[in-house]
């Protein structure tokens, strides 16, 4: 009887803890989207919203995050640094539609023929989910 209540007590903290944590990914998510939102924003300002984008990456098994981190370099005309955020999440995620857009974006004015195949990508995973949802 006390090992099963020893054992609930320790199931109930783990899932404490992964709540906790994802709380935080959340709010640091958040904070970061509301900062940048921001009309201008110093060079600190934007510093602070990559390292909360990045704290919300490590608590969070989505890519969300990183494509934020993306957007908001592709915003701050920085497209290899977007490029290298996005190939790390296509390379997790190949069917990940809107990061390969992206990342043609990104690629655009760096390395055309890769951005034309970051676009083809896209264009046949959008393609197929259109075919499977009719």
């Amino acid at each position: 009887m006390v090992a099963a209540r020893v054992a609930m007590a320790a199931v109930a903290l783990g899932v404490v803890f992964v709540l906790w944590t994802w709380l935080g990914a959340a709010r640091d998510y958040e904070r970061a989207v509301d900062l940048a939102a921001s009309t201008r924003l110093s060079s600190a300002q934007a510093e602070q919203v990559r390292r909360d984008l990045l704290a919300a990456g490590r608590h969070t098994p989505s890519t969300e995050p990183e494509v934020a981190i993306a957007q908001f370099e592709l915003f701050l005309r920085q497209p290899r640094r977007a490029a290298d955020e996005l190939r790390g999440v296509v390379s997790r995620e190949p069917d990940n539609a809107t990061a390969w857009g992206l990342l043609a974006l990104a690629l655009a004015g760096v390395d055309p023929p890769a951005s034309r195949a970051a676009a083809r990508r896209e264009e046949q995973l959008r393609a197929g989910f259109v075919r499977r949802s009719e």
